[in-house]
């Protein structure tokens, strides 16, 4: 069977990786947190921290405010909220179009067909693995902290370069599968050329045979003659 080419289009994109996702509130705390960039830290830390350090800081362990969990709402209001389930979304639609396309490539390479092509195919796979790894890694830094921009290298030139590849593999498979359809036809043809083939390497010998055989024939006409001749003596006597 041929190798299945990948569809590039079902890579996803998102404009929220480019944008600083932050609360839009006009609380003084908000507006503090904004301007240390320090919306993901602080959602991280309360996340990870805040059933276990009770009324305290988990960091410089002071008593918290009474109103902190309020102030801390007022930083990611419902738009930040809206905004981080989108980016949410994007990551796992991401990550699923590359799951997908490493199955595809990983079936493609359990193909039994062999050619000179497989080396160059499985060098841009793991270039493309590779590249895809990181991505994946940029993302997270995206998820830890919205507030982060990041830029998403593209991955479509690999892709059309293994794509390509493919194209040339799949050339290959069709020319051998066509031997193998006409293969009563191909083999008269193959019979017909290994007695070309026999006729090349032993073409002195066949021109000593020929020439040897047009000798003894002028020979043989020769002595027919005598032996004719000889008969009609024979008969006279």
């Amino acid at each position: 069977s041929e190798y299945k080419p990948i569809d590039i289009s079902i890579i996803p994109t998102s404009c929220l990786l480019e944008e600083s996702i932050v609360g839009s509130s006009d609380s003084a705390f908000a507006s503090f947190v904004r301007t240390l960039s320090a919306s993901g830290w602080l959602s991280q830390g309360h996340k990870a921290y805040q059933h276990q350090a009770g009324k305290k800081c988990p960091y410089c362990q002071q008593d918290l405010p009474d109103t902190f969990e309020t102030d801390l709402a007022s930083c990611f209001d419902e738009q930040y909220k809206k905004s981080v389930a989108e980016l949410e979304q994007f990551v796992a639609a991401y990550k699923a179009s590359l799951n997908a396309i490493h199955t595809l490539l990983t079936e493609n390479g359990k193909n039994p067909f062999t050619c000179e092509l497989l080396s160059e195919y499985k060098t841009k796979f793991d270039l493309f693995m590779e590249r895809a790894q990181n991505n994946v890694a940029l993302l997270k830094q995206k998820t830890d902290d919205p507030a982060k921009t990041v830029i998403l290298p593209d991955l479509s030139d690999i892709l059309l370069d293994i794509n390509s590849v493919i194209e040339q593999i799949n050339a290959k498979i069709k020319e051998y599968n066509a031997v193998i359809d006409a293969r009563g036809r191909k083999q008269q043809d193959c019979i017909a050329q290994v007695w070309q083939l026999m006729a090349f390497v032993c073409r002195s010998e066949i021109a000593v045979h020929k020439s040897g055989k047009d000798r003894h024939a002028t020979d043989i006409e020769r002595l027919s003659g005598e032996l004719s001749k000889a008969k009609e003596d024979s008969d006279a006597l």
